[in-house]
């Protein structure tokens, strides 16, 4: 579990910044939120050490990608159904699944869905699953969600034949 704190101040840094300019849009039909890859800024680098610590408790050869993505989802927002599969796929290491952080609970709806199940976590609780299985976030009703979410690579390298 992330730390409350480590939780806290990655908000705290975002907030106190206007990272607009670097935002990824996205209003479509199946989805409507905006990313920030937060491993792009110096400010977030202590991310990567939190989730891999956290990472090394369920398996000593399971590492954060290259990608952590804040996802901001107001009122309205949502995404919609889909897998991740080889939307990123690692070129040193055999990408597996797929991991998260809720980082808050003051908003209404914005249920995480994976496979028809709602996962109810907490912030800071790291949550993981299939680059195959289906899920969503539904949309947000009150407030504002904030998530981190990364593909998770096995830090065996992969061999060639």
């Amino acid at each position: 579990k992330m730390e409350n704190s480590d939780v806290n101040k990655i908000l705290n840094i975002f907030l106190k910044k206007d990272y607009t300019e670097f935002y990824e849009y996205y209003d479509l039909d199946w989805k409507k939120n905006k990313w920030l890859k937060i491993n792009k800024f110096s400010e977030f680098n202590f991310v990567r050490e939190v989730i891999n610590k956290d990472l090394k408790k369920v398996n000593k050869f399971y590492q954060v990608g290259d990608f952590i993505t804040l996802l901001v989802y107001n009122k309205g927002d949502f995404f919609g159904r889909h897998i991740d599969g080889p939307s990123y796929i690692s070129t040193k290491f055999k990408t597996i699944m797929t991991g998260g952080y809720l980082l808050n609970t003051n908003y209404k709806g914005g249920e995480f869905i994976v496979e028809d199940k709602a996962l109810n976590t907490k912030p800071g609780e790291l949550f993981l699953f299939g680059r195959e299985d289906w899920h969503e976030v539904k949309e947000v009703t009150e407030g504002t969600r904030y998530s981190l979410h990364f593909a998770i690579n096995e830090n065996k390298p992969k061999v060639l034949i």
